[in-house]
């Protein structure tokens, strides 16, 4: 990964080094514009270069890594600060790339952008805290090169639109158009709003929210077990920002009171609600009102069209009277159809009865029904505005806690600064009496002074005695001298007493000589030797035997642990210890 990482960072500043000749053959024939191929090909390569291997996040919300962030960290002091706030605080580009987009074509057209890039480079620790070492910017040959490449930039004269807009993707430009601006994420306490608003708008009548009504139906929209369930959800939320609001309260009185505020503010918006509730509550009585009069109506048409069938009686009666005197088969057919008549119209009073009946009934229950599930209702958010108000009236008694904590705290602050007070006056008193003893210790120090004084007088005497210490030391250094000459004496003694060891020594050499030439010839056989001779132990298992070259006598290894040249042997051949004693006194003899 690393020597891709450079194979990929050297490839993109040869490219760039390449767009930047092409950019100089464009600008042979004139200002470079927008329409420049060469100019956008160079703008996405310096994008990619300064988007080359950035260092990631240390944490989930840590610093923002991107070359915009980069410009305005490592720029923040420099000659591009008014440019890089004009461009912060400007409202054409959203996002952070189209910013840095921006800057980059602003300083190109003011031949800037190579010395802003150096001084962003020069900030050593700012470029390692965005890039990783493996970017183009941390190695020092390959950004030296861009630099190169891009100083060559302000010798054309190049002539970009402000008014294209840069947020969507580079070169292909695009119209500035801010109808596609992305919509402000509402905050905690507007989402809280906007949900209680859609619930208020569940439980309101059809009417209300704008839709259409069935005129046949009388019934109120139900509170279903949802909305009381997001009801009661809202007033845990409430509790919840009530013990938060007294939490803050400990922090800050201000953002207690917000709370507060906000409590009373959604308890008048529920009261609100149920005063809309009643108001619909009477719209539906008054609908129910008008149901009954349509019922008193339809019985008015029955009653007359009893009076109707009233007023036909004495015309039928006239009929059949008159078919009389005409004879008896008419009367007979009158008869008949008199009979089909009056079952025809039995039968149609009967149905409508029946059905203003069944209207009425079925009216009186749907508005039975609406007053039950309204009552239920009201009482819900009666209920729910008691415990509103409970907590209202817990919070004030709480904030009247709070307010005679506070009193109380203030009178303890004020105790305390009287006790402060007292501290301090018992402070200057101590540093009054620490003065009188500091001078007290003055003057002690100045009897210690004399005492200092008369000491020195007392050790000047102490000097004389010293002096006649030195003399009789001097004395005593003539007696050792007396010795160190018996000394030399005795060690003359011990030369002479040498040289006579030195003859016995050669008397000793002569007797080896003598015990050599008697026991040279003389090999020592295996089985003749039963013990050491040196520390008389027996030869077993762990106890090998072993030949001193120069006796010939059988000793254990721990008794032959020497070695000795003979003239016999070019290498130094096993000796005992006796024999190895000798061997110095018979080298010089032979010298000798």
């Amino acid at each position: 990964q690393l020597w891709w990482c450079a194979l990929m960072a050297a490839t993109l500043v040869s490219q760039l080094e390449q767009s930047v000749e092409a950019i100089k053959r464009e600008a042979a024939a004139g200002p470079l514009t927008d329409s420049s191929e060469a100019l956008s090909d160079f703008c996405i390569l310096l994008e990619r270069a300064l988007n080359h291997v950035f260092k990631n996040r240390t944490a989930v919300l840590g610093e923002k890594r991107d070359f915009w962030a980069f410009f305005l960290t490592a720029l923040e002091k420099s000659s591009a600060q008014m440019l890089l706030k004009k461009i912060q605080s400007s409202n054409e580009n959203r996002t952070s790339l189209g910013k840095a987009r921006s800057f980059i074509r602003t300083a190109l057209m003011t031949h800037s952008l190579g010395s802003y890039l150096q001084e962003a480079l020069q900030k050593k620790k700012i470029v390692e805290q965005f890039y990783s070492h493996e970017s183009m910017f941390r190695v020092e040959s390959l950004s030296l090169r861009l630099l190169d490449a891009v100083y060559h930039l302000s010798d054309f004269k190049i002539d970009l639109d402000d008014s294209l807009n840069v947020d969507d993707s580079w070169p292909s430009f695009q119209p500035k158009d801010f109808s596609s601006l992305t919509p402000r994420r509402p905050t905690a306490d507007e989402i809280s709003l906007t949900d209680q608003s859609q619930i208020f708008t569940s439980m309101a009548p059809p009417s209300e929210m704008g839709g259409t009504s069935d005129t046949g139906s009388t019934a109120l929209d139900p509170v279903t077990a949802g909305e009381i369930e997001r009801l009661r959800a809202e007033r845990d939320q409430l509790a919840r920002e009530r013990d938060d609001a007294i939490k803050d309260k400990q922090d800050s009185d201000g953002v207690w009171t917000s709370t507060v505020a906000s409590l009373k503010d959604k308890a008048v918006a529920l009261r609100e609600r149920v005063a809309t509730l009643e108001k619909a509550h009477a719209a539906e009585k008054d609908r129910a009102d008008t149901l009954q009069a349509a019922r008193a109506a339809d019985l008015q048409q029955l009653e007359t069209a009893k009076a109707r069938l009233n007023e036909l009686e004495p015309q039928l009666h006239a009929s059949i009277a008159s078919a009389e005197a005409t004879g008896a088969a008419a009367l007979a057919q009158a008869e008949a159809q008199h009979t089909a008549a009056m079952r025809e119209t039995e039968k149609k009073f009967e149905t409508l009865l029946e059905a203003a009946v069944r209207r009425a009934h079925a009216a009186e229950e749907m508005l039975a029904a609406a007053t039950e599930e309204f009552k239920e209702t009201a009482a819900v958010l009666r209920e729910q505005v008691s415990t509103l108000e409970q907590q209202l009236a817990t919070e004030r008694a709480s904030a009247a806690s709070l307010e005679q904590r506070y009193n109380d705290e203030k009178a303890i602050t004020s105790r305390q600064a009287a006790t402060h007070q007292a501290a301090i006056e018992e402070l200057k008193a101590v540093h009054l009496q620490a003065i009188k003893l500091q001078d007290d210790r003055i003057g002690s120090l100045q009897q210690q002074i004399a005492a200092s004084t008369a000491a020195q007088t007392r050790q000047a005497g102490e000097l004389t005695g010293l002096q006649t210490l030195l003399a009789s030391e001097t004395e005593r250094a003539k007696i050792l001298a007396a010795k160190v000459d018996q000394l030399e004496k005795a060690l003359v003694k011990v030369g002479e007493d040498k040289f006579k060891y030195w003859s016995q020594n050669e008397t000793l050499a002569e007797l080896h000589d003598q015990l050599v030439s008697t026991t040279s010839a003389e090999w020592q056989s295996d089985e003749t030797a039963t013990a050491c001779l040196g520390c008389k132990q027996e030869f077993g298992l762990l106890r090998r035997k072993h030949h001193c070259r120069v006796c010939g006598k059988i000793f254990c290894d721990a008794c032959t642990p020497h070695k000795t040249m003979l003239s016999s042997s070019k290498t130094p051949e096993r000796a005992c210890g006796p024999c190895f004693a000798l061997q110095p006194l018979l080298k010089s003899k032979a010298a000798t």
